[in-house]
C-alpha cells in the first residue's frame, strides 16, 4: 500500500494582503474538503508581539485573538494551522523603522550574532507557542543574499556565509527547543553557498556543499521549493542532494497567484504533474503548496482552487486530468472550465520565456516610455476585448466568486485599449502622423481613465471582500497614477497636434529590454517589479 503524503498550503499574507480571518476560515473549509491536512500562514511582520509596537505596525497584522480563533477552527477542521515566518531576511519591512535598525546586517536582512535579535527571536517563538497549537514551525531563511555583508561585516569583518547561517540556526534551534518547536526551513541558500548563487543541482561544488550542510541540525527540515521546473530529472537530482547530504526532505510547488491580477493554473498543474512524479517517485512524504503574493497580493487565493485540487489528486497517484476536473466539478459545484477561463489573460501571444504575465506588467507600461513596447507584437488588444466577451457571462454564473470574474474583466476592458497604444502613438509620433494622433487622444486616450477608474474599483472590490484594509492603498495609488497619467499624456498629445510641441520620449526609439536591437522582443516577458514597468526614472530605492 503506498504510503500517504502529507499535503499542506501555504497563504502568503505579508505582500499588502492579509487575509481576512473569516476567508482564511473559509478557505480552510476548502482545502479540508480537498484533503489537505495543513494550513500555513506566510506572516513576515504581520503579526503581533507584544512589547514590539512597530513589529507589523499599519500592516494588517493579525492579532493573537485573531490566530488563536483560526488555530480553534482549523483543529476543528482536521487541519493543522502551522506559523510560517522569517527569522532572517525578507525582514525589509521591519528594519525600515529606526527601531530595528541596531538589530540590522542589511535593508532586508536581521543582524546574526547580536543578543537582540535573539530577543526578538524570542519573542516571536513566544507568540507563536500561545497561538498555535501545533508545534511545527517554518522558520523562513531564505533568499538571505548578502547575509553578513553590512552591519555584521562592519562588527566582525569577512565571515563565510555558510558559518554565518550555522551560527544562526544553533542559536535558533536552543530557543525552539525551549518552546518545543520542530523546524522547517528552506534550503536555497545552502545550494547557492555551493553554486555561485545558484538553487540549482548542476554545476555545484559537492566540497563546499558538503561544508555548508555537514554542520546543519539533523532536526531541521529542509523544504526544497521549485515552482518552475518542467524537468523530472531536476527534481530527481534535487531529491538525491537533499537526501544525501541534508535530512529527509519535504517539497515546496506552486500554485501560482504572485505574477499579477491573473493566475496561471495552466501552468501550475503542468508543472506540478512533473514535480509530483519526482515526488511519488523519491518517497517524500511531505509537500507544501504555496501561494505567494509577491506582485503585491492582487490575484484572489480562490482563484487557484483547480491547481490545489490538481495537487492533492496527483499526491494520490491520479494523473488523470479529465477524472480531476470531472471530480472538482462534482465536489464543489464549481466549473472547472470557468476557472481555467482566469488564465487567458496571460496568454495573448506565444512566448519563448516560459511563465509569462504581460495582464500584469502591461497594465503599469508607461504610455510614452513604455519599457515593454518591445514585447508588443500586434493584435493583443482584440483578443484581450475577446477574452472578456468570455468573461462576463460568467460574473453571474460564479455567484460566490463573481467578483474575480468581474475583476478580470474590468482589466480585460482596459488592456483591450492600452496594450498597443505606446506603439500605436510612437509610431504616429515618429511618423509626423498628426491626424492619427490626435484620434488617439481623442479615443483611446480619453476612453482609458474611466476604463482604469473601473477596474481599479474592481481590484477595491476584491480587496476588501477577501483582505484586511491595510495594503488596498498602495493599488489606488498604482492606479489612480495611471489615469493621471492618461489624462496628461492626452493632453501633451492635443497640444504637440495643435502647436508642434516636441514630446521627448516618443522622439526616442523603442528600444528592446533584452538586446541592444531596435526591432524588438514582440513576445510576452516575466516581470513582477512595479518600478521597472512603470518608468526608467527613479520610483523607489526598492523593489516590490
Amino acid at each position: 500500500m503506498d504510503k500517504k503524503i502529507n499535503m499542506s498550503v501555504m497563504l502568503d499574507c505579508s505582500r499588502n494582503a492579509v487575509f481576512q480571518p473569516e476567508q482564511v476560515k473559509k478557505f480552510i473549509d476548502y482545502i479540508a474538503k480537498m484533503g489537505y491536512t495543513g494550513l500555513l500562514l506566510y506572516t513576515e511582520d504581520t503579526y503581533e508581539i507584544e512589547g514590539e509596537p512597530y513589529f507589523g505596525h499599519m500592516r494588517g497584522r493579525y492579532t493573537k485573538e485573531e490566530l488563536k480563533d483560526i488555530d480553534a477552527y482549523a483543529k476543528s477542521k482536521g487541519v493543522e494551522l502551522i506559523p510560517c515566518i522569517q527569522m532572517l531576511g525578507h525582514l525589509g519591512r521591519i528594519l525600515r523603522w529606526t527601531e530595528y535598525h541596531k538589530i540590522m546586517d542589511t535593508r532586508d536582512i536581521i543582524l546574526v550574532g547580536d543578543d537582540k535579535t535573539y530577543e526578538l527571536i524570542d519573542k516571536m517563538f513566544k507568540t507563536a507557542s500561545e497561538c498555535f497549537t501545533s508545534r511545527k514551525m517554518n522558520i523562513g531563511l531564505d533568499e538571505a543574499h548578502g547575509l553578513g555583508s553590512g552591519g555584521y561585516k562592519a562588527r566582525n569583518g569577512i565571515v563565510k556565509a555558510s558559518d554565518i547561517m550555522t551560527y544562526h540556526l544553533n542559536r535558533i534551534i536552543k530557543i525552539a527547543e525551549k518552546y518545543g518547536f520542530n523546524l522547517t526551513m528552506w534550503s536555497d541558500m545552502f545550494f547557492k553557498f555551493a553554486n555561485k548563487g545558484k538553487y540549482n543541482p548542476d554545476g555545484i561544488d559537492l566540497d563546499l556543499f558538503k561544508q555548508a550542510t555537514e554542520n546543519l541540525p539533523k532536526t531541521i527540515t529542509p523544504c526544497y521549493w521549485d515552482y518552475y521546473t518542467q524537468d523530472i530529472n531536476h527534481y530527481d537530482k534535487m531529491f538525491k542532494l537533499h537526501n544525501e547530504y541534508m535530512n529527509n526532505p519535504a517539497f515546496a510547488g506552486g500554485a501560482i497567484t504572485w505574477m499579477g491580477y491573473a493566475p496561471n493554473n495552466t501552468f501550475s498543474i503542468d508543472t506540478a504533474k512533473i514535480a509530483m512524479e519526482s515526488v511519488v517517485k523519491n518517497d517524500i512524504r511531505e509537500v507544501l503548496v504555496t501561494l505567494w503574493g509577491d506582485s503585491g497580493g492582487v490575484c484572489s487565493f480562490y482563484s487557484v482552487l483547480p491547481s490545489l485540487f490538481a495537487y492533492i489528486e496527483f499526491s494520490r497517484n491520479n494523473f488523470d486530468m479529465e477524472n480531476i476536473k470531472a471530480k472538482f466539478n462534482e465536489q464543489f459545484g464549481l466549473d472547472w472550465d470557468d476557472f481555467m477561463t482566469l488564465d487567458k489573460p496571460e496568454y495573448v501571444q506565444k512566448s519563448d520565456m516560459g511563465l509569462v504575465n504581460p495582464a500584469r506588467y502591461m497594465v503599469y507600461n508607461e504610455f510614452f516610455a513604455g519599457t515593454w513596447d518591445c514585447t508588443v507584437a500586434g493584435g493583443e488588444g482584440a483578443k484581450y476585448e475577446q477574452i472578456a466577451k468570455e468573461l462576463k457571462p460568467l460574473i453571474k454564473k460564479n455567484k460566490e466568486f463573481g467578483y474575480i470574474f468581474e475583476m478580470e474583466y474590468n482589466l480585460c476592458k482596459m488592456l483591450a485599449v492600452k496594450y498597443e497604444l505606446g506603439v500605436k502613438t510612437r509610431e504616429a509620433y515618429r511618423n509626423g502622423d498628426k491626424e492619427t494622433l490626435k484620434k488617439l487622444a481623442n479615443n483611446e486616450y480619453k476612453k482609458l481613465p474611466k476604463l482604469i477608474e473601473t477596474f481599479a474599483d474592481s481590484v477595491d472590490k476584491l480587496w476588501h471582500i477577501e483582505n484586511k484594509t491595510a495594503g488596498a492603498e498602495i493599488e489606488d495609488l498604482r492606479l489612480g497614477g495611471l489615469a493621471r497619467r492618461a489624462k496628461h499624456c492626452r493632453e501633451l498629445l492635443l497640444e504637440h497636434v495643435k502647436t508642434g510641441k516636441e514630446i521627448a520620449e516618443l522622439k526616442d526609439p523603442m528600444l528592446d529590454f533584452y538586446t541592444d536591437g531596435v526591432k524588438g522582443h514582440r513576445q510576452p516577458i516575466h516581470c513582477c517589479e512595479y518600478d521597472l514597468d512603470f518608468s526608467v526614472n527613479v520610483l523607489m530605492h526598492g523593489r516590490q
